[in-house]
Order: structure tokens, then sequence, then C-alpha cells
């Protein structure tokens, strides 16, 4: 193997590192242009722009597969564009066409041998640092899997230590983290008579701030985006109302313990809670499973190489219609906004998709705007004098004198609602 990849690196198209099985294209690989304006819009279909020279590279990345052979990632990367820079659509466009590049690619590999099953693409955004061929493929070296097994095993000692103190458990085949110790809550009223505020609170702070500081613990030992979740049974009341309450409660209570973790340590983005009824399934991993992962990782969303390419051209158009809306000054642009909302909040909810939250919100303010625009131009167009409109809440002082004479008080204006 060691061999094979010196041949390769003499050839200076490809460099690789052993300890993360990271193989590099230095060389720039074009591809035939593609148009995006007004005129027109190409087919974002990806073409070498000299076949013979990707050949080349892609028979260095082939040499570097035989030598490491297993489940690959083959990367694109991309150049970042800054928000709202782009319309969703060109946006959407241009993810497609650095897709379709990547497939390219991956069906040249597939031509010199390697096999089609092998390999997964995907593609990200370049960082300063991003070589000149735009493109890496990661395999599975027997350094890179022997440092992985190693970190495991470390992690693995750390989690056991943990779990010692009792106030925790871990499963390492699920990755899910438990309580042994239940958390205490106080007693909320729901019931025909009346129904208090679904308040989270605990019963027993002091005690529950050790829990919370194992999973803390637990946390920092995988470092993994996680679920958070609270189970709700149910309660069998017959009443959706009541239901609607226990599971609001339920919610309010995994948002609690959110915020408590994470100001703990865990940062920001990492968590999302949920009550029961809104679990899925997440994707089962272990050492047979995949080799790139750790066999123990906590139950999270699937990563952004797991998700298909049509969701993240939807992901991007949803966000940069999201950064337009949060700016919209017209009065006519609120049916556009709401049913840009609506579609957010949809995607929020069936991929759970938390980084979104605040384009919602600052989306959701502006909206509020522009409805108390949209009521005061509704009121001031119901009469066209605004002259007159003053008159009429206006008392004559003829009126007035007359009034005072007979020993009443009144004020000039009468009391109106501001336009």
């Amino acid at each position: 193997s060691r061999n094979i990849v010196k041949k390769v690196e003499v050839r200076r198209n490809v460099a690789f590192d052993a300890a993360t099985g990271k193989a590099t294209v230095i060389r720039d690989i074009k591809f035939k242009n593609r148009w995006y304006g007004q005129e027109r819009v190409d087919d974002p279909k990806a073409e070498f722009d000299d076949l013979n020279f990707a050949r080349a590279v892609g028979s260095d990345l082939a040499q570097i597969y035989k030598a490491y052979p297993g489940a690959s990632q083959l990367v694109r990367l991309r150049k970042p564009t800054s928000p709202g820079a782009y319309t969703a659509e060109r946006e959407a466009w241009m993810q497609a066409f650095a897709e379709n590049q990547g497939e390219r690619m991956k069906a040249l590999l597939v031509e010199l041998g390697v096999p089609e099953t092998s390999i997964k693409v995907s593609v990200e955004f370049a960082g300063p640092n991003a070589p000149a061929g735009m493109f890496y493929l990661v395999v599975p070296s027997q350094s890179f899997a022997e440092n992985k097994k190693a970190k495991e095993a470390q992690c693995v000692e750390e989690t056991k230590a943990i779990m010692a103190r009792q106030n925790v458990k871990f499963d390492f085949d699920l990755g899910k983290c438990f309580c042994v110790k239940e958390i205490a809550w106080k007693s909320r009223v729901c019931g025909p008579k009346g129904m208090e505020a679904p308040i989270a609170e605990l019963a027993e702070p002091d005690e529950a701030k050790k829990v919370f500081g194992d999973m803390v613990a637990i946390w920092q030992v995988w470092r993994v985006p996680a679920n958070l979740y609270a189970d709700v049974n149910d309660m069998g009341t017959g009443d959706p109302c009541m239901e609607e309450w226990f599971q609001q409660l339920g919610r309010n209570r995994a948002m609690f313990v959110q915020r408590e973790l994470e100001d703990l340590g865990i940062p920001r983005g990492q968590l999302e809670a949920m009550i029961s009824g809104d679990r899925k399934d997440p994707p089962r991993r272990s050492r047979s499973a995949d080799p790139h992962v750790l066999a123990c990782t906590c139950s999270a969303p699937p990563s952004p190489e797991m998700k298909t390419p049509g969701l993240q051209a939807q992901k991007i158009r949803i966000k940069a219609n999201l950064q337009k809306a949060a700016f919209a000054h017209r009065i006519e642009d609120i049916p556009l906004l709401e049913e840009c909302l609506a579609e957010a909040r949809r995607m929020r909810l069936e991929e759970h998709w938390s980084r979104v939250d605040s384009l919602i919100s600052d989306a959701e303010n502006n909206l509020k705007v522009l409805y108390q625009r949209k009521r005061r131009q509704q009121a001031w167009e119901l009469s066209k004098d605004r002259q007159n409109a003053l008159a009429k809440v206006t008392i004559a002082k003829v009126t007035q004198d007359s009034m005072a004479a007979i020993g009443m008080v009144t004020n000039n204006l009468l009391p109106v609602h501001a336009f």
C-alpha cells in the first residue's frame, strides 16, 4: 500500500495523508462552463473540459482506493457564497451543478475499476485552505482505522467512569443516554375544574443538577448532535385539550432540560428537544454498519452527508427565501411571506431543522410590522379627506361655550384611536 501511494504522489496529482485516509486532489480539474442568467439557463450537466487530464487524476484516486479498499467518501468542494447573494433558484442550480460534478468524477472512478457501491458523493463549501482541485477522497486507511479504534476505546472508558456515579447510564449499541435517577418536577394541575399553566419547574434542583452534569459529561466525550426526548404517556382522558396540555408540559420540560445542559457547557444548536410523540427512529450505527463512524453515537438527526440532494437544494432555497422575507417592506409581499413561513415551519417539523429558527423568527417579526402597516393604511383609507376626519372628532367652540354655561366641563377633543 505504501509503495502504491509513493508512486501516485510522484505524479503530483494527489496528496495522501495516511493518518486521516484523505487523498486530496492538488491540481485543478476543470469542467465545461454552464450558463445561468436572464437570457437562458443551461442544464447543470457536468462534463470534463479535459477528459484525458481528468482520467489521469482519476487513475491516481483509483490507485489510492485499491491500496485502501472499503467504504469511501468522495467530496466535491464549491466556493462559499454570502447569504442573499443569489436567488434561491440560482443557489439550488449551483448546488445541483456541484453534485453533478461529483457524480461525474465518481462515474470516472467506476470506469477505472472502483466498485460503484463503495463510494458516496457529497458537496461541501470550501474553506480558506481548500485544495486547488476542489476534490478529495476519504478511504479507510489502516492508520486511520487504528486511530479511530483507539479513540473509541478511550471514549468508552471515560463514559464508564461517568456511569459509575449512578446518575446516568449509556447504551453503547444505540448511543443513548438514560437517567438512572428520575428527575423530580413540581406537579401541575390539569382537570375538568381547571388547568394551571404547563410550566416546567424542578422539585429537587440540587439532585437534578447532578444528573444534568453527567449528561453534559457524556456529550463532551462523544461530541455529536443529539435529540433530547421527554417521554409523555397517553393519559387516556379523551379530552383533546387536556391531551394537548400534557404534551405541552412535556415539551416545556424537555426545553427546560435543554437550556440547563446548554448553560452547563453544551454549545447551542447541538441539542434538539422533543417529546416521545415527535420521535423519529434514528439511523442504527455500529462498527459493522459503517467503519467511518464511532460505534457509539447519540441519537441524532441524519448527518448532512446522508441527506438526499433534492432535500439539500430545497433547504438552501427555503433559507434564501427566509433571508429575503426578513427585509421585505411592501404590503403586497405579505402573501408570499406567509407562504414562505408556512413552508419553513413544515420543513422545521418534518426534518427537525432547528438551525433555521432564528431566520423564521426574523421573518415572523417582519410580518407583524407589515400587518400593522396594512391596518394603518386601511384605517386611513376610511376617510379620503384628513381634515374632515379630524373635524368629526372636534367639538365646535360654540357648543363648548354652551355646555360650560350650564355647568358642564369637557375637553376640546373627544378620545379617538390613533390611525
